[in-house]
């Protein structure tokens, strides 16, 4: 969106009114048609200016960011809606919307299920608890199970202690575990820090594997050795079922191009996270804790940086997830280039030995 709030269209709109939904729509994809790249120009504009607002306001304005931003990926990955958007007859943008609706329901619902079941194991094998976790069930999980209370449990809590974890498990005041998202099974196994929430945050096993089962095959979330400082690691001997490349996995049909992206890394968080509660169905809220925040605030850890170490920061965990999401991902064009450099670099030294003899 623009830089200034004040060019910002007002969205005041029913959504439940198909009509006017498509007429806001249609209002936005004409008034901006710019690219990723002019979004994250304005957000480094704003960030720039004198900090004039309120945090009411910086709220807002952050979530009319994420919102456009996602417009954007959406008119990529999908570019029919805005044809939809455009036309005058709103049973179109009605059918259209309710089509993609239905199919982001179904897919959620697959990648729930199939991580539901892996959860499990990864779980059983990795932690071995007294009480197992049953595949096809969620029953029996959260904060009352050991070892998924464990995994749900902020940071900044000692859940070894006792006491501390009566008083998480009994939701007392102080220990609420709700809109806290620093959590502990998306940090490396053991290294979690409540002094320092950044430090091997989203480097955890159980989400690199979650995130391979979804976006590339099952069989390449097997791949990882123990967890070390570093997060874990592809092992160097891989079976031949794990070199066989799945030509239709969803990274493929998404053209991810060996880049893992922030938003993906969310909605695989907001998936392992929901399977290790005893939540019996998909739902946005559960227990008090909410997902649609917690998803956000993944994207914006990614986003929101302040300054050039942040960025560099969130730049490498990105880099990190490439290498082990995409290990064998060919890079070429400015990679390609260092061969033909040496090429050139060989035959200069030869024409000028050449010339001296």
């Amino acid at each position: 969106m623009s830089s200034s709030r004040s060019s910002s269209p007002a969205l005041n709109v029913d959504f439940s009114d198909p009509a006017a939904a498509a007429a806001a729509f249609a209002q936005v994809s004409r008034r901006y048609e710019a690219s990723q790249e002019k979004l994250a120009e304005a957000t480094k504009t704003r960030r720039k200016r004198a900090p004039t607002s309120t945090p009411e306001e910086l709220v807002l304005q952050r979530a009319r960011d994420r919102t456009f931003a996602s417009y954007n990926i959406l008119l990529r990955l999908v570019p029919q809606i805005k044809t939809a958007l455009l036309d005058p007859d709103t049973k179109v943008y009605t059918a259209f919307v309710s089509d993609l609706q239905d199919g982001a329901n179904g897919a959620r619902g697959e990648d729930i299920g199939r991580i539901n079941n892996l959860v499990a194991t990864w779980v059983n094998d990795e932690y071995k608890p007294s009480v197992p976790l049953k595949p096809a069930f969620r029953d029996g999980r959260g904060i009352q199970h050991d070892v998924c209370g464990e995994l749900l449990c902020p940071i900044k809590f000692d859940w070894r202690d006792p006491e501390v974890r009566a008083n998480v498990r009994s939701n007392k005041e102080g220990f609420t575990i709700r809109n806290k998202y620093f959590i502990t099974c998306l940090y490396v196994k053991g290294r979690a820090d409540p002094n320092d929430p950044d430090l091997f945050f989203l480097r955890s096993r159980l989400l690199l594997q979650a995130y391979c089962s979804i976006f590339t095959s099952p069989s390449s979330a097997e791949g990882f050795e123990e967890e070390t400082e570093d997060g874990p690691a592809r092992k160097k001997q891989r079976s031949s079922r794990q070199r066989k490349a799945t030509k239709s996995n969803v990274a493929s049909l998404l053209n991810m191009d060996g880049k893992v992206t922030p938003r993906s890394i969310a909605y695989v968080a907001v998936l392992l996270v929901f399977n290790l509660t005893n939540a019996a169905s998909w739902t946005e809220t559960h227990n008090g804790f909410n997902f649609m925040a917690f998803y956000n605030f993944i994207i914006d850890y990614f986003e929101v940086t302040c300054d050039e170490y942040e960025k560099e920061n969130v730049e490498q965990l990105l880099a990190w997830w490439n290498r082990q999401v995409f290990p064998h991902h060919v890079v070429d064009d400015v990679d390609s280039r260092e061969s033909y450099d040496e090429l050139a670099a060989a035959r200069a030294r030869a024409r000028a030995a050449c010339q001296a003899a």
